[in-house]
């Protein structure tokens, strides 16, 4: 059964198959997942090139850190929300030739090659022509979110994943939506007059 209570789109023929909500719920964890990555490395980042910069205040990291961090939640929680049915779009068609494949770790494998080509092509569009010039510390703003995308990409497969077959297998109690009304209608008719 899937979290809605219909029957699950999992057979034995397709081991892995999804239903579109699933997919979008995995969309959903990777941006969560993204996000989380990109304010933790924005901020390390930030932090650790205070401290090189200055004479090694931890007032001064900690105040770059949280900067960093909120500067790159207000910027990349948009950006990415926008662009994360792009990355919806082309998983789709990954994830339906890998229906009949049973072995997490080749999905694992190809989610990672989806969201690396997706933070290369980020990294192509703003390095351009220097594309393989070495980098320099500040350069890490535009590799932070391309790492935080190559990982996000498999973690929000995974989870989701993970979680639809927990359901099937009846390892996780199913979310069901309770009509309230329904509820009361029927403990109304189930009394004695």
């Amino acid at each position: 059964m899937s979290m809605l209570g219909r029957p699950s789109p999992r057979t034995a023929a397709e081991p892995m198959a999804f239903t579109n909500d699933e997919l979008m719920r995995g969309g959903l964890w990777a941006w969560a997942y993204f996000l989380l990555l990109l304010v933790l490395g924005m901020g390390v980042l930030s932090g650790l090139t205070a401290i090189d910069s200055s004479s090694a205040d931890p007032g001064t990291a900690v105040t770059s850190f949280l900067l960093f961090a909120v500067v790159a939640l207000i910027i990349g929680a948009p950006v990415s929300l926008i662009l994360m049915p792009v990355g919806v779009m082309l998983a789709k068609p990954l994830g339906h030739l890998l229906r009949r494949t049973r072995r997490m770790s080749v999905h694992v494998v190809v989610y990672a090659a989806l969201g690396a080509a997706v933070g290369f092509g980020y990294i192509a569009i703003f390095r351009g022509d220097r594309l393989w010039a070495p980098l320099a510390i500040w350069d890490g703003i535009i590799l932070v979110p391309a790492i935080a995308v190559a990982v996000a990409v498999p973690l929000g497969w995974w989870h989701t994943a993970r979680r639809a077959l927990d359901e099937d297998s009846g390892l996780r109690q199913q979310r069901r939506r309770v009509d309230a009304d329904a509820v009361i209608e029927d403990a109304a008719t189930d009394e004695p007059h």
